[in-house]
């Protein structure tokens, strides 16, 4: 986290993923049903990212009459 690696978990059983929950690091980690899953979101740009810089925002500037 550090340096801003990325922790992905791929086919965690049911009791991994229930103490995860339980310990309060789930967020920390991204869950995948199997490796391929994980191995192919490495090349994905997260959903956040698309947002904030490939899609501009555009401002209307609106003018009052005082």
């Amino acid at each position: 986290m550090k340096r801003n690696g990325d922790i992905k978990l791929a086919a965690l059983p049911p009791a991994a993923a229930a103490i995860l929950e339980l310990t309060k690091v789930r967020n920390l980690f991204e869950l995948f049903e199997n490796a391929a899953d994980a191995v192919d979101s490495f090349y994905r740009l997260p959903a956040d990212v698309l947002q904030q810089n490939l899609i501009p925002e555009y401002s209307i500037g609106i003018r009052s009459a005082a």
